[in-house]
C-alpha cells in the first residue's frame, strides 16, 4: 500500500489532473456544441446527449488520455538514471509497476466520473433535460473504466 500512496504523491502535482478534468468536460462540450451548432434540442433526451459526448469520448480521447495518464505516471522513471535505481531499490520492481498501474486506473475511473458529471450538468443546464440519465448509463461507465484501467502499462 505504501507503493501506491507514493505514485499518487508523485502525480499530485503533475498535469495529469488536468488530463483528468479537462478532457472529458472538453467532450462533452463539443457534444454540446455540435447539437447546439444544428439547431435542434437533443431528440431523444439523455440518450442523444451520452450519444454525442460520452460514445465519441470512448472511441479516441479516452485511449489518448489514459495513455498520456499512464506517460506522466512513469515521467520521472524515465528521467535520467531513475530507471536504473527503481530496479536495484528495495522495494520489489513487480510491487512499484502495480501501483503505477492502480494509479493510472484510478485516475482513468476518476476522468470517466468527471465525465458523467459533466453529461448531467450540461445536459440539465443547457438543454434543460429532465431527471437524472438512465440508469443503465453509469453501469455502461463503470465498464468503459474495467478495461482501460486494466491494461495500462508502461
Amino acid at each position: 500500500m505504501g507503493a501506491v500512496r507514493a505514485e499518487f504523491l508523485k502525480v499530485r502535482r503533475s498535469l495529469s489532473w488536468a488530463v483528468v478534468v479537462l478532457l472529458p468536460v472538453a467532450m462533452v462540450l463539443s457534444g454540446a456544441a455540435g447539437t447546439l451548432a444544428s439547431g435542434e434540442r437533443p431528440e431523444d433526451g439523455w440518450h442523444t446527449m451520452w450519444l454525442r459526448s460520452v460514445v465519441f469520448h470512448g472511441l479516441f480521447p479516452l485511449a489518448i488520455g489514459i495513455g498520456i495518464l499512464a506517460s506522466l505516471v512513469w515521467r520521472a522513471e524515465h528521467r535520467g538514471g531513475n530507471w536504473n535505481a527503481l530496479m536495484s531499490g528495495p522495494t520489489p520492481s513487480w510491487r512499484i509497476v502495480t501501483a503505477k498501474a492502480v494509479v493510472v486506473a484510478v485516475l482513468a475511473a476518476a476522468m470517466q466520473v468527471v465525465l458523467l458529471v459533466a453529461v448531467i450538468v450540461v445536459g440539465s443546464l443547457v438543454f434543460g433535460l429532465p431527471g437524472m440519465p438512465p440508469g443503465e448509463y453509469f453501469l455502461i461507465s463503470v465498464l468503459i473504466v474495467l478495461p482501460h484501467g486494466m491494461h495500462s502499462r508502461p
